[in-house]
């Protein structure tokens, strides 16, 4: 069995490489903290946890619907994932037209972090626990 047709496994890669990719967003933004007419931005949200509870029920029809928000490339070990950028002004606009706000910015920053903790933790976990049974196959 190839890693790659393990659901829970695929999953958990695409839900990181949306958070780096949605790192990088941010990143842009608090770059242009000073640009002005710069709007501040982020990825659409993708619905990690309906797409799981797909794969757990072989719903061909909502893992179809994450594939139209993330375009795989020609193979599935070298996945070039898209993901849709959005508008995302803050509270505030400025006079001169920018709508980056610092702290909030940070706070996305510190979410996405620590979800991306998250989703390696669960991945390392499940490799080990793919180690063990193959390690008890023996």
């Amino acid at each position: 069995m190839d890693l790659f047709d393990i659901p829970v496994l695929n999953v958990l890669r695409q839900k990181m490489a949306w958070l780096s990719a949605r790192q990088s967003v941010i990143a842009e933004n608090v770059a242009n903290t000073n640009t002005p007419g710069f709007q501040a931005q982020d990825l659409e949200d993708l619905p990690f946890e309906d797409i799981l509870e797909a794969h757990e029920r072989g719903d061909a029809r909502r893992e179809d619907s994450f594939n139209r928000h993330s375009a795989a490339a020609a193979t599935r070990r070298t996945q070039a994932m898209t993901f849709e950028r959005i508008d995302a002004p803050g509270t505030q606009t400025s006079p001169n037209g920018n709508s980056v706000v610092l702290e909030e910015q940070m706070l996305k920053i510190s979410e996405t972090q620590l979800d991306y903790a998250a989703a390696t933790g669960l991945y390392r976990k499940a490799l080990n626990m793919l180690r063990l049974a193959a390690v008890g196959n023996r």
